[in-house]
């Protein structure tokens, strides 16, 4: 039972992550000379892959690479250099 929450709160936090990417994208087609939107919601994006690939989502990326352990290590920096880059573009 307990991992059924601890799943569900997962699926909730990439849900609220997912929204909040969205939104971001809606207000940039709006104001596409605002690019701070666009880099937020990029910024959005690799966050969902870096947390989906760390929540072990099923379907997600860490299927893709379960078996090559050094391809997710190398993937897993790029992400988290990409969040960082992103981030600092958006702020």
């Amino acid at each position: 039972m307990e991992i059924r929450n601890a799943l569900a709160l997962q699926y909730i936090f990439m849900g609220a992550l997912s929204l909040m990417m969205l939104y971001m994208l809606i207000l940039f087609f709006q104001n596409p000379r605002e690019k701070t939107y666009l880099f937020y919601a990029l910024y959005m994006l690799c966050n969902l892959m870096y947390m989906g690939a760390k929540f072990r989502f099923p379907g997600f990326i860490s299927d893709l690479f379960a078996s090559n352990r050094l391809f997710y290590a190398h993937l897993n920096e790029t992400i988290q250099m990409l969040l960082f880059l992103f981030y600092n573009g958006s702020v």
